[in-house]
């Protein structure tokens, strides 16, 4: 478990069969944290008035330290994780949830031989239940327009159908660019997502 430590092979970056894998987890790990701090802290008092997040600058950059320690370390990215709502909805307000959850988990370190034997499939329910825990209510739909309600339920079906992120965001920042372009709002366009639209693009012509 530890061959993985430090073990480069910067190499592998000019082969361009990589290349659109690194673009989609640039961009997933880039919104990934985002739309997490959002979700789920939305509920929750460390939110202002108007419903920002405080100290977003800090913990983005707390999020991408562990992306760089987890890369180098060989093991997944030590990032924001949606399955926190579970713990937030229970009553969980700070880091010690984590902590305390984490030596948990490694009591049962010695289980991992038993839980490869269940199937991933098995993890939808739980995965359902966290996403219907971040799903807004109807008095939050009620502050989003339609372009942005159209341009989520791309990103779902998208999802659905082809099981990529990438497509589905693609899909998504697509419809909404092209939405406010046929509203003559192009001049209200974020230039980083456009930006984003196009890094997008650029990883399905690669793949």
């Amino acid at each position: 478990m530890f061959t993985g430590i430090f073990a480069f092979d910067l190499g592998i970056i000019f082969n361009p069969k990589i290349w659109t894998v690194m673009i989609v987890l640039f961009v997933l790990d880039f919104y990934g944290p985002i739309a997490k701090f959002i979700g789920l802290t939305r509920n929750t008092s460390i939110v202002n008035k108007e419903g920002n997040l405080l100290r977003m600058k800090e913990g983005l950059a707390v999020d991408a330290l562990g992306t760089i320690i987890g890369a180098a370390t060989g093991t997944s990215n030590v990032i924001t994780y949606v399955v926190s709502a579970v713990g937030i909805g229970e009553g969980g307000r700070t880091g010690l949830v984590a902590i305390t959850v984490g030596i948990l988990m490694s009591l049962f370190l010695f289980l991992v031989p038993l839980i490869n034997l269940i199937s991933v499939a098995a993890t939808t329910g739980a995965l359902f239940f966290i996403g219907l825990t971040m799903f807004p209510n109807k008095n939050e739909l009620k502050a989003y327009s339609w372009t942005d309600i159209v341009a989520i339920a791309i990103m779902v079906l998208v999802t659905f159908w082809t099981f990529w992120l990438d497509k589905a965001m693609f899909a998504g920042f697509a419809a909404f660019v092209i939405l406010f372009i046929v509203q003559g709002q192009w001049r209200e366009l974020n230039p980083y997502l456009i930006g984003s639209t196009l890094i997008l693009f650029a990883s399905i012509l690669l793949s």
